[in-house]
């Protein structure tokens, strides 16, 4: 098991976003006998801890908050460089 750590600031308020991430290697009876699952937390400065998934924003959002934000998770619109970090630690990266 290790931990992964990554952070980044938001675009408009500069507030601290961590990503943690567990690793976990399971063995499983797969073709390559190997499983990874990671077990993540994003927290943000003075809001806490924040849950959902990462998905792409839709064209309203765009529209309303700026064609940059290409990506949201739970109520943080993120830029296609911060959904990458995310997408980093998702993966045991």
């Amino acid at each position: 098991m290790r931990e992964i750590t990554k952070e980044f600031r938001t675009a408009k308020s500069r507030k601290k976003v961590t990503v943690k991430g567990t690793v976990i290697e399971k063995e499983m009876v797969t073709l390559d006998g190997h499983k990874v699952e990671v077990e993540m937390t994003v927290e943000v400065e003075g809001h806490g801890k924040i849950s959902g998934s990462l998905m792409e924003t839709r064209a309203v959002q765009k529209e309303k908050y700026g064609e940059e934000y290409t990506h949201s998770f739970g109520p943080l619109l993120l830029t296609e460089e911060q959904a990458a970090i995310i997408q980093s630690v998702e993966k045991g990266a």
